[in-house]
């Protein structure tokens, strides 16, 4: 789906991402923590495995999962064991763009889930709040989908946070949606201008390269 031509036509794909977000959020309510952490450890193998964590990645930036989301602990104990640089997002009391540098897995218990209206957005790291700029220095960002298709196209919580946060990111940079192998999808998906497109998709399944030829 291309430009909005009209308001009802943006009224059109915000009803319709509506829908699917709700259809989602429904699923998941059959995951647990356990089936969480387990899938998160899958998904750091394959990541592994994929060459994710290279010689050349000596910065990344990464979501801190919440809710029914794959859990990103494992991924982010390998990035720290492994020396890496790790920004996680920082969201500024007006939602704005931000990050901190993750030291170590002990700072993840000082985090703080938003709540009222700040509601669904990544917890706020302790540390200093490091510019939306920060990211242009990762050559590997993930982030976490609702569902992903085969372009690239991802379905988010519906703040956008990511969709401002990746305007910084390095144009070399693979962006890596991470979700539930049942939402990765081989359908159409409602996208607006300012969605951004990733680059590759993780599950506890597989790693997929999407700009690869299909």
């Amino acid at each position: 789906m291309g430009s909005l031509g009209s308001e009802g036509t943006a009224q059109h794909v915000a009803e319709a991402k509506r829908v699917l977000r709700h259809e989602v959020f429904r699923k998941r309510k059959s995951t647990t923590a356990s089936m969480s952490m387990r899938a998160g450890e899958q998904c750091a193998q394959i990541a592994c495995e994929s060459g994710l964590f290279d010689a050349h990645s000596s910065c990344i930036a990464c979501h801190v999962s919440m809710g029914t989301e794959v859990s990103t602990i494992p991924l982010l104990s390998i990035a720290l064991g492994c020396g890496y640089r790790v920004l996680v997002p920082n969201v500024g009391a007006d939602l704005s763009v931000g990050w901190t540098l993750l030291a170590s897995l002990d700072d993840l218990l000082h985090m703080q889930t938003p709540q009222g209206e700040h509601a669904g957005m990544p917890p706020e790291p302790r540390g200093e709040m490091l510019p939306p700029q920060a990211l242009e220095a990762c050559s590997r960002i993930i982030v976490p989908a609702l569902l992903v298709n085969l372009d690239g196209v991802r379905l988010g919580r519906g703040a956008a946070w990511y969709d401002r946060a990746l305007r910084y990111a390095n144009p070399r940079a693979t962006l890596t949606a991470m979700c539930w192998p049942w939402e990765f999808v081989d359908a159409p998906l409602p996208c607006e201008e300012h969605d951004v497109r990733m680059s590759a998709v993780l599950t506890p399944r597989e790693y997929r390269d999407l700009r690869s030829p299909r």
